[in-house]
């Protein structure tokens, strides 16, 4: 059941650093016999290399359709011989493209003295190189699976200073709304306790047909870079609409419950607002 729930990354920003040297990602798996990486997320660009069932991924963000994930190391990376040494030493700044040529997409440039390993200089006027760590390729995101969890962190990744707004005040449940039909889930008995939480709220596309958002404890560093998010659990709101709270921090408070199958809890949310 746990399967059913795909996130929706409803905002798409420009991916942040977990730390001061790492730029944040979340691990995907491969899900196909065979995945085409491009340089670009577009099916006219070339293929640089493939991606066997079960290859563990690193994915930065989503564009359409598209996964920006880390280049693979089996990846073509070229670059022109009179931009380096013999030692891979490159003289000035330069593209690395995608194959041997000026035709071939580029992934962006290299700084001056940054030092290659050469793989194969066989060729006149390009040597083939290791894809830098740095270098981020693209590949379908219908044939690389992340969890719920990895899905959530990937849209703070993307949006991680949602702005606050300023009311103060609580959506309180009432009691006289009538739900909408529900798919029922299969909780587990003697689970349910009652919660306070706070954290960011991420919106989900509701497979289930019963959670409809999910929380996810946030922390940013001074100047609003991902340190950490952790997925706290999925939430169901029966009056208050929690579409104005995604990707904001909020305060909220309900009766938690285990669901079979699912290693996070469902919270039934009573009352919720902001907070800074």
């Amino acid at each position: 059941m746990r399967s059913t729930l795909a996130l929706i990354l409803s905002l798409s920003l420009a991916a942040v650093c977990a730390s001061a040297q790492e730029p944040a990602c979340v691990d995907g798996t491969v899900a196909a016999t065979a995945l085409n990486v491009r340089v670009k997320p577009d099916v006219k660009y070339r293929r640089i290399c493939l991606l066997k069932f079960g290859e563990k991924v690193k994915v930065y963000k989503k564009v359409a359709d598209w996964y920006e994930i880390a280049v693979p190391p089996q990846a073509e990376c070229w670059i022109a011989k009179s931009f380096i040494d013999k030692d891979g030493k490159v003289l000035r700044e330069v593209n690395l493209r995608g194959g041997p040529g000026a035709a071939y997409q580029s992934y962006g440039t290299v700084d001056k003295g940054t030092v290659l390993t050469i793989l194969n200089d066989s060729r006149s006027d390009w040597s083939k190189v290791k894809p830098l760590q740095s270098l981020r390729a693209w590949t379908s995101a219908q044939y690389i699976k992340i969890t719920p969890e990895a899905e959530a962190r990937l849209a703070i990744i993307m949006n991680p200073q949602a702005q606050q707004p300023d009311n103060k005040t609580p959506v309180e449940k009432n009691d006289q709304t009538e739900p909408a039909p529900q798919l029922k889930l299969d909780f587990v008995a003697d689970s349910k306790k009652p919660v306070v939480v706070e954290g960011m709220i991420l919106a989900l596309k509701s497979g289930s047909g019963y959670a409809t958002h999910a929380i996810a404890d946030v922390k940013v560093d001074p100047k609003g870079k991902v340190i950490s998010c952790d997925v706290i659990g999925y939430l169901h709101c029966d009056s208050a609409d929690l579409k104005m709270f995604e990707n904001k921090k909020v305060k909220l408070s309900g009766q938690q419950q285990l669901v079979k199958g699912w290693k996070l809890p469902v919270v039934d949310v009573d009352k919720i607002l902001y907070v800074k």
